[in-house]
């Protein structure tokens, strides 16, 4: 379960008014939680608010569970996915590039991965390694292993996204550091740790942020739901975190750096792409 701390402080969120066109960005709770108590007010009265802050909750997920108790779950999520699929929603992908692969990007969009396109990064990183020229006839036999073969997993065919940014520049920021998995996993095949070194050296560390039409971001991140919840996924992260927030209103989503991936198996296009953020290697840490 997922620990929060809960300020002393328990005042009811404001009611706010609601734009379709205002993209949805799960780190920032502060804006889209008041959405949410104007959309679902028919659903959860103000005396059901009062309860759920008077309840305390420890975890995020028993602030949740009382509220299911209090109201009927299946009207919520219901509610909840209607109004997540009507807006926009901001996902985000991280790696590492170089100047040109990032003008590439902002012509062409984020292309599937295709694994033989990874050999010119790969040999563009590994060939200064002093025993490139030894081991260089394999490369196309490890590229064959990770892709078709799926020797690590399937990845060819896709393009990852996640809802979190938090979540991708804090908790799970390999990406930034050590660029394309499918890289570092052909890069240790090769040469080793020395070799996911000069991979990880390649190119330097952005954010892509890309505007995903709501409907497209419900499906890409598996509308089918996992672990128990029996609900969409994108509707589980947001009533993950919203009925805790109702409680505590002082939580900040961005802490929990939640990883919920969007996967597509065509481009993502340009006219998407909302920001490119160049980061800093100062910056894939928190500060104190």
């Amino acid at each position: 379960m997922s620990r929060a701390e809960c300020s002393s402080a328990n005042t009811l969120a404001p009611i706010r008014s609601i734009s379709a066109g205002e993209p949805f960005d799960f780190d920032r709770i502060e804006t889209w939680g008041p959405q949410l108590v104007a959309i679902l007010k028919d659903l959860i009265s103000e005396r059901d608010r009062e309860k759920l802050a008077a309840s305390r909750p420890k975890y995020l997920e028993d602030a949740r569970n009382h509220l299911f108790d209090l109201v009927d779950r299946e009207s919520i999520v219901e509610r909840v996915k209607n109004w997540v699929v009507e807006r926009p929603i901001f996902g985000y992908h991280g790696t590492r590039v170089t100047k040109s692969e990032l003008d590439s990007i902002r012509c062409e969009g984020l292309l599937p991965l295709a694994p033989k396109s990874r050999a010119l990064r790969l040999r563009r990183a590994l060939s200064v390694h002093p025993d490139w020229s030894k081991i260089e006839n394999k490369l196309d036999v490890v590229i064959h292993e990770l892709g078709p073969g799926q020797k690590c997993g399937r990845r060819e065919g896709q393009v990852h996204l996640t809802l979190s940014r938090a979540g991708l520049q804090y908790g799970f920021n390999h990406y930034l550091k050590q660029g394309s998995e499918f890289d570092w996993h052909a890069a240790y095949a090769l040469l080793g740790e020395a070799g996911q070194e000069l991979v990880a050296a390649d190119g330097f560390p952005v954010i892509i942020r890309v505007r995903v039409p709501g409907s497209e971001a419900f499906a890409a991140c598996n509308p089918y739901g996992c672990f128990g919840t029996n609900m969409p996924n994108l509707v589980a992260d947001i009533l993950r975190v919203w009925p805790y927030w109702l409680a505590c209103s002082d939580y900040k989503s961005d802490s929990l750096e939640l990883d919920c991936g969007m996967v597509f198996c065509t481009k993502v296009p340009v006219v998407w792409i909302d920001d490119i953020i160049e980061v800093n290697s100062g910056d894939l840490e928190r500060a104190d």
